[in-house]
């Protein structure tokens, strides 16, 4: 059974903020802590970057308002001997709302051959 690499954002909330680059921080901390708290290591947690469409530089995309930021998380894992690419994504989703109840939106997924597993 194949191997499927799947990477998704998430939205992080954080309250009582008044800085984006503290809020970042924030959302980074608190993602790590409740995926390792629910004995999900194996998540690849990082921030969600675009390009500005003016410039080219990379943007982290984050917003702050009124002491609430909202924070845009990547996510990834390896789902391993999978039936096929729908019954990964599902797994993913399932892992990821055990330990984040928020939408999920998958950016994309990989069937991953034996050389890419083992590296």
């Amino acid at each position: 059974m194949p191997d499927y690499e799947i990477v998704a954002e998430v939205p992080v909330f954080i309250n009582n903020i008044d800085d984006v680059e503290k809020a970042v921080e924030q959302a980074y901390t608190n993602l790590t802590n409740a995926f390792n708290q629910a004995g999900n290591e194996s998540f690849d947690i990082g921030l969600c970057v675009e390009d500005c469409p003016n410039c080219g530089e990379e943007n982290v995309r984050a917003t702050q308002a009124g002491g609430r930021a909202l924070v845009g998380m990547q996510i990834s894992e390896i789902i391993f001997n999978a039936e096929d690419r729908d019954t990964a994504v599902e797994v993913f989703i399932n892992a990821v709302r055990d330990v984040q109840k928020v939408n999920i939106e998958i950016i994309y997924v990989d069937e991953l051959d034996d050389a890419e597993v083992e590296a």
